[in-house]
């Protein structure tokens, strides 16, 4: 299979999908922000978020039109430290702006999938401007994204970057099965980060 890396641009495709491997360049984490940078619908399926793994800026989200976004471990009390951590930490307090930003967009939507789990990690993307790269412009992603918690095995970490329409629609399916089932905790999560700009809460 070929496979064509570009600095301006997620993984070309010369068939159904590729691997990346944690010492791949880009590595999933990058290839994830072109990806998002370019679609207008994101659905992220992710065990466990970290917040410090976020580092998206403006331009990153400025095509995005809805993002919904499923969590498979949810800890308010630990995501107000986080917050307030990451804000407090030099070049990450911009990320946080940006992501109070967006969460207070309309464009964003989580949900909690309270004591359903799965493994991995995936998310499926799509907009036109994907399909220079991917056929119908759709994608997912699954495996390693880059965003959740630090893994503590020493084995490696894979991504699957597949492309198709069947594929893609059978990962969808799995997202639309995740979301059905999950509650809405948008309104907690930007709680959350108001709290930190307004400056009520302490650790």
């Amino acid at each position: 299979m070929a496979i064509g890396y570009g600095v301006s641009g997620p993984p070309r495709l010369a068939g159904p999908g590729v691997v990346i491997g944690q010492d791949s360049a880009p590595d999933a984490r990058t290839v994830l922000r072109l990806i998002i940078s370019r679609a207008q619908s994101v659905s992220l399926a992710i065990d466990g978020i970290r917040l410090a793994a976020i580092d998206f800026a403006e331009d990153d989200l400025s095509v995005v039109q809805r993002c919904r976004v499923v969590l498979g471990r949810f800890d308010n009390v630990a995501l107000l430290g986080a917050v307030e951590t990451a804000a407090n930490t030099p070049g990450h307090a911009s990320h946080i702006g940006v992501l109070r930003g967006f969460l207070m967009s309309g464009r964003a939507e989580i949900r909690s999938a309270g004591a359903r789990r799965w493994s991995p990690d995936f998310c499926v993307a799509r907009g036109p401007a994907l399909a220079r790269w991917f056929d119908g412009g759709a994608v997912a992603l699954v495996g390693y994204l880059g965003l959740g918690a630090i893994n503590p095995h020493t084995g490696p970490r894979l991504t699957c970057v597949i492309s198709g329409s069947g594929p893609v629609a059978t990962v969808a399916r799995n997202f639309e099965q995740l979301w059905g089932a999950g509650h809405d905790i948008l309104g907690v999560v930007g709680e959350a980060f108001g709290r930190q700009r307004n400056g009520r809460h302490r650790a």
